[in-house]
């Protein structure tokens, strides 16, 4: 039995296939969802050392209630609030990432690869880099230059 990609990633990995509406639609409620749970986390998380939505209000500049509404669902945040939210409860911002679809690992194997229960595939992805916040206003430092 041969399982391959599902056919929504074919379709966005064909170059002469026009992707259909649907599939975008599915990847912006998959960003947006991202992105809600990456924000609303933070909050949380914010919220166990004692900050509340009222000081949250306060330091965007916004009535409670708009914030209760924002953080309820990601709705249709502009990147403006995402950056307001991100600046308000992390006091930072975001470092984006692409991920082209056509340099991930395969996850999908065929029956005939009989991999032994020792032996597994690797899905090591190569050339990664990692960065890590410095505090003290320092620039962001990567993972090759902390090897050096």
């Amino acid at each position: 039995m041969n399982i391959s990609r599902t056919p929504i990633l074919n379709e966005v990995l064909d170059n002469l296939a026009t992707i259909p509406e649907d599939t975008y639609d599915y990847f912006q409620e998959r960003q947006k969802g991202r992105l809600y749970d990456k924000i609303i986390r933070g909050f949380w998380e914010k919220e166990k050392e004692g900050f509340s939505r009222a000081q949250l209000a306060r330091r965007m500049n916004k009535r409670p209630e708009q914030i209760t509404r924002i953080l309820a669902a990601p709705g249709n945040w502009t990147l403006d609030t995402i950056s307001d939210l991100v600046l308000a409860i992390y006091g930072g911002e975001i470092d984006f990432q692409i991920i082209d679809f056509n340099h991930i690992p395969k996850r999908n194997y065929t029956a005939s690869d009989n991999f032994s229960l020792e032996e597994k595939p690797s899905t090591e992805i190569n050339n990664i880099e990692i960065v890590t916040s410095i505090e003290n206003n320092t620039r962001p430092t990567t993972s090759s230059e902390i090897r050096n």
